[in-house]
């Protein structure tokens, strides 16, 4: 007897008389098919349509004339583009255009028509209450039932079509879905949600270049898009990634074949390893010794690729994670995981008691060498995280979680032993390796599941000394990347506070350059975060472990770090500066610990002035080392007005700010939209140029910073320093250039304009100054109106924006000392625009 759904409540009156009208809609609609003359049909179904052309040539019409009103002509400068789309307008529809759109005269539908019309508008809408439920299923089915009433609105098709992309995306019906984006984006080519949901299924089906075209084009259309911007640089990593598999494999196709042999291989095995499995369930009868014999055989098979596989992927890395993921090895790989994780999970003795990689049994051998093949994979290719469910990651982090607190704490028995408790056992190094990778690609999945026994895991580590260093370097990089996601940097607050510093200052005192590295890399993530934690890691010991990392500091030649870490390095000392409460006396511990424990070199801010230096005026500035500068130049940007002899010392050599201004803009040229040029000459996309571009205007932005503090308040003269039209000229351009890159650049360098002589304001007319500078007063505040609108009035780039208005105009009232330049102005009709701003900063 089928069960009785108690909760289920019975349809009212009104719903039953609802469905009773549209029963007879539709036998109404069926009769007059079935009885129509077929000749007097067609004759009005052309007249219906000819008038529902009329009837949509109207509206457009109306609704242009209504949109460019003239009260609103202001918005444009003059009335050419208006007249471009009346004329437009005016114009009949294109063939192949939306030639059918439904109109509220029901005199222009048959009955027909306009019963399938009304169900389809039904339908849509308990569709998208399926899918506000998540009930991707029913939604797929009432959208499908809806596109095949072929109702006679061209638009609701496109959009039911649309919305059908949707779902199927949601079901991972990826072909399917670019079918149905593709049907909107031939009518409609440039329906961002539809390039957005055709990218995103691209994606999933491995065509990384067609899938960047269309997210290229929904940026193109909508540049505030952030779905667009993410999936935009997504893609261009997955770019990357391909071509770093075809270079594998044009460079080495032997091993590349053997790769893609051994995957073949692998899942091949797997799935005969699953089928002896389901007959074992399923009842069929064979000895237990052949069934033990061939599942040793199959394991053995199993072990082999699974080696094979690693040790291609070991030597290749990146080129050869990709292939593997290519070639479909993820989901094998994680299904081999799963199961092996649940026969070798029931008892961890036998792991634990393996002090050595010999002494483990084979499926412990397999277990171990699949998950550092997993890691690998998921390091060297992000590609490879689509082929994860996230449900399939929480369960794996969840069993890795409890072998390691099984290797710290208990076994299973409850007995504490000391084959339980030894923290150089070699399976811990590997199961925090692949906590590390899972977490780079799934933070929020592996911190529900990590996130609550991470604390208890580094109190293992510590319990019989400093941890083994391979240890820490794993649990490093996995708390560094669960903290690069903002929601779960948030939610281990609490856990920072516990165990963060003690961690970092573990990392910074080991003897690996590569632990160092990771260190610092966590430290950054720390310090961004407010609380007692970033506070705790402005302490004079926490100081002294960052002063001897630097050879300048610590005398100790022999240590090299490597870019990146270096740049970590200074980056949190600007940051702990930011949060300290007292920053004269964080200045002065920094001077105080360098004087303590390194001798005879002076303070750390004038040991990093000298190093910017050295750095600066021998290499100028180049793609690789621009962020470091830059983050140096943030130091003594803020250090100056603390320490006396940093000041002295600039102000001694203060030109050299001009030059490195100077050198900023050299670089900026060569970084051309799309494509720019490293000091090599080689080639590197779109997201590496962005990313230079960015280092080059954060180094443009604390050195204008320090040169206008110095010269606002008199530590330079004015008259020495900007007297030289060529230094007005290097101002302007930042000011040109700058726009909504960098606002703080921009408005440090209009500041500095301000203070021009007026002997000297004569530069301005061959500089073109007036024009430079109104136009980017125009620009900001259209950036500041936008903003305002869109309720972003409190954000930190909306007060950057409101600075660099009013120094701007501030900067533009001086140019105007000169009689030519304030003809200029008027010729611009600039007067109004710098009267508003002035008069804004007065109220």
């Amino acid at each position: 007897m089928p069960e009785v759904n108690l909760d289920c409540k019975a349809p009212s009156r009104q719903e039953v008389e609802g469905w009773l009208d549209r029963i007879d809609d539709v036998t109404a609609a069926v009769r007059e098919i079935l009885n129509e003359d077929p000749m007097e049909a067609e004759r009005r179904r052309k007249e219906r349509e000819d008038r529902r052309r009329e009837v949509e040539l109207q509206e457009r019409r109306d609704k242009v004339k209504m949109r460019y009103d003239p009260r609103y002509y202001s918005r444009f400068e003059n009335d050419a583009f208006i007249d471009a789309l009346l004329k437009d307008a005016g114009e009949p529809a294109r063939a192949g255009g939306k030639a059918k759109r439904f109109s509220g005269d029901e005199s222009l539908y048959s009955l027909a028509e306009r019963v399938s019309l009304n169900e389809a508008l039904q339908m849509k809408k308990e569709a998208a209450a399926a899918v506000a439920a998540a009930d991707w299923e029913r939604a797929l089915r009432l959208y499908s039932t809806a596109i095949g009433l072929d109702v006679v609105d061209a638009s609701l098709q496109c959009t039911l079509h649309n919305n059908r992309a949707l779902v199927q995306l949601k079901l991972k019906r990826y072909l399917e879905a670019v079918e149905d984006a593709s049907y909107m984006l031939r009518e409609e080519p440039t329906n961002v949600k539809a390039l957005l949901r055709r990218a995103t299924a691209l994606r999933h089906l491995r065509r990384p270049l067609d899938a960047l075209r269309d997210a290229e084009a929904a940026l193109k259309k909508d540049p505030s898009s952030r779905e667009a911007d993410e999936l935009l640089q997504w893609l261009w990593r997955a770019k990357r990634e391909h071509e770093l598999c075809a270079d594998f494999q044009h460079h080495h196709p032997e091993d590349a074949g053997h790769l893609s042999e051994a995957v073949g291989a692998l899942v091949a095995a797997v799935s005969e390893r699953r089928r002896e499995g389901t007959d074992g369930q399923s009842g069929v009868k064979e000895s237990n010794a052949t069934c033990e014999e061939s599942d040793d055989k199959c394991m053995i098979r199993v072990s082999l690729c699974v080696c094979r596989c690693l040790e291609i992927t070991q030597r290749f890395h990146r080129g050869a994670a990709v292939l593997f993921s290519l070639c479909n090895g993820m989901r094998p790989l994680m299904e081999l995981i799963t199961d092996l994780l649940s026969t070798v999970g029931r008892d961890y003795c036998e792991i634990l008691r393996a002090h050595a990689v010999k002494e483990m049994l084979s499926n412990e051998m397999t277990l171990f060498s699949s998950l550092r093949l997993l890691s690998l994979a998921l390091l060297g290719s992000e590609s490879c995280a689509d082929d994860l469910a996230p449900a399939a990651v929480s369960e794996l982090t969840n069993n890795l979680s409890a072998l390691l607190l099984g290797v710290f704490e208990n076994s299973p028995t409850g007995i504490r032993t000391v084959e339980t408790t030894a923290v150089h056992s070699p399976v811990v190094a590997p199961l925090l390796q692949v906590v590390e990778a899972l977490a780079v690609r799934f933070p929020i999945e592996v911190h529900a599941a990590y996130g609550p026994v991470m604390e208890r895991v580094m109190e293992g580590m510590f319990q019989e000394g400093p941890p083994a260093p391979q240890q820490l370097f794993f649990f490093c990089g996995a708390l560094e990347a669960l903290l690069s996601n903002q929601s779960v940097a948030e939610a281990m607050t609490p856990t920072l506070e516990s165990i963060g510093t003690r961690i970092v200052e573990a990392a910074l005192a080991s003897g690996p350059v590569q632990l160092k590295e990771a260190g610092l890399a966590m430290s950054v993530r720390i310090s961004c975060i407010k609380g007692a934690c970033a506070k705790s890691m402005a302490s004079r010991q926490f100081t002294r472990a960052l002063a001897l990392l630097l050879p300048c500091l610590s005398g100790n030649v022999e240590l090299s770090l490597p870019t990146r870490a270096e740049e970590a390095l200074f980056a949190v000392v600007y940051n702990i500066f930011l949060q300290e409460e007292s920053r004269a006396a964080y200045v002065k511990q920094w001077h105080d610990v360098t004087v303590e424990c390194c001798t005879g070199v002076g303070s750390f801010a004038l040991c990093a002035w000298q190093l910017l230096r050295e750095r600066i005026l021998a290499n100028k500035i180049q793609a690789g080392t621009s962020s470091v500068c830059a983050k140096i130049m943030a130091i003594m940007s803020k250090f100056t007005p603390f320490d006396q002899s940093l000041r002295e010392a600039i102000m001694r050599d203060s030109d050299f700010l001009w030059s490195v201004l100077k050198y900023v803009l050299e670089a900026l040229a060569t970084l051309p939209l799309g494509v720019a040029l490293k000091s090599d000459n080689t080639v590197f996309e779109t997201c590496d140029s962005a990313t230079a571009s960015a280092s080059l205007w954060e180094l443009t932005e604390h050195t204008t910073t320090l040169l206008a503090a110095l010269l606002s308040k008199k530590f330079l003269s004015t008259a020495e320093h900007l007297e030289s039209p060529d230094r007005i000229s290097m101002l302007l351009r930042i000011v040109q250039l700058g726009g909504e890159k960098n606002l703080v650049a921009v408005g440090n360098a209009a500041l500095i304009c301000s203070f021009v002589p007026l002997d000297s304001c004569k530069h301005y007319a061959a500089l073109s100054g007036v024009d430079i500078l109104l136009e980017s007063l125009r620009g900001v505040r259209t950036l500041l109106f936008t903003l305002e609108s869109e309720g972003k009035g409190a954000t930190s780039q909306c007060g950057n924006a409101r600075a660099a208005q009013k120094n701007i105009a501030i900067a533009l009232s001086r140019c105007c000392t000169d009689e030519s330049q304030r003809e200029r102005l008027r010729v611009l009709r600039g007067f109004e625009t710098l009267h508003a701003v002035l008069e804004q900063q007065s109220n």
